[in-house]
């Protein structure tokens, strides 16, 4: 069977056998690559939870809350029946539970 002649490069996507471009920019992805100083990744802040008991369905899950509000009051769905639940979070001057209440939404 005679050979065949080599294929013409392709443009586009590169096959596995050739070597791919030098990125450009920063090559630590956690740093800025748009124009400008390279900022640092700030740390993840870690959200305190509860655990609430469905009113009703009777089951227990957790809730994230957001402690830069001292006093709050709004609606989540349980997680268990899916269920309205109106949630009053108090948190003290350290941005700690303090209190949580969980009832049905329209009662």
């Amino acid at each position: 069977m005679p050979s065949r002649p080599p294929e013409p490069h392709r443009q586009g996507r590169p096959s596995s056998t050739e070597p791919l471009p030098p990125r450009r920019g920063n090559a630590d992805p956690n740093l800025a690559t748009t124009q400008g100083p390279a900022t640092r990744p700030q740390e993840k802040t870690v959200l305190p939870t509860a655990s609430i008991c469905c009113p009703y369905c009777g089951e227990t899950f957790d809730i994230l809350v957001d402690p830069s509000v001292p006093s709050q009051e709004y609606v989540e769905d349980c997680a268990v029946c899916c269920q309205p639940v109106l949630l009053r979070v108090e948190l003290d001057l350290e941005g700690e539970i303090r209190s949580v209440s969980a009832n049905v939404e329209n009662g």
